[in-house]
């Protein structure tokens, strides 16, 4: 039994060592993408030196600031409760454990291990990497669980399904470039895959 982290981040810009990480959310699936734990979602909290870099990052991109302005991102910092990295890095945590517990696999003695999936979710991940907490997850076991080396990339997927001729089913998301949406799209394709994938093994 996989498990997999239905995962995304909405950043600053696309530079992981200098644009900062603005809003979370993920949700823990089993390999067939049916859910196992809650939907987290959250807005990051920065102190006020990275607060005043968000708004300098923001202000130099017209093209990140608008898009985070129509999805109602930028509302959302000025009246959200953010949360730290750290504290989400513990809830993540909690969540992969449980959904080993509930899915009875015996890894021992391992670190339990979940894979990200999303949609290329390798820029999503190398964010991840650059938080000192988190970081913990792809190096080692010392915070109880590991990220798995291994990506579930869905773009790779539609580019390989395009490349054959395969027609396949774009998933909704009636509010794109907000994490908690684009986490439901991602796990609503990936059902869609699955199901298409049976079906194209099952007439072969």
């Amino acid at each position: 039994m996989t498990l997999l982290a239905a995962l995304d981040i909405e950043t600053t810009g696309l530079d992981p060592d200098e644009d900062l990480i603005l809003e979370i959310s993920w949700v823990i699936t089993d390999e067939d993408f049916n859910t196992i734990t809650p939907l987290r979602t959250a807005i990051v909290h920065h102190n006020l030196a990275e607060l005043q870099d968000i708004w300098l990052l923001l202000r130099e991109n017209d093209v990140v600031r608008n898009m985070h302005q129509q999805s109602g991102l930028l509302p959302a910092i000025n009246t959200e409760t953010p949360v730290s990295m750290e504290a989400l890095a513990m809830m993540f945590c909690d969540d992969v454990t449980v959904a080993h517990a509930s899915q009875g696999i015996d890894i021992s003695p391992l670190a339990p291990q979940v894979h990200l999936t999303g949609n290329s979710i390798a820029f999503d991940r190398e964010f991840l990497k650059r938080n000192p907490t988190w970081s913990n997850f792809f190096d080692s076991d010392v915070l109880g669980i590991e990220i798995h080396h291994r990506l579930l990339d869905l773009s790779s997927v539609k580019m390989m399904l395009d490349a054959v001729g395969v027609t396949w089913k774009k998933a909704e998301n009636p509010g794109p470039h907000r994490a908690a949406n684009d986490v439901l799209e991602v796990v609503e394709q990936g059902q869609i895959f699955h199901t298409l994938l049976t079906e194209l093994k099952g007439n072969n």
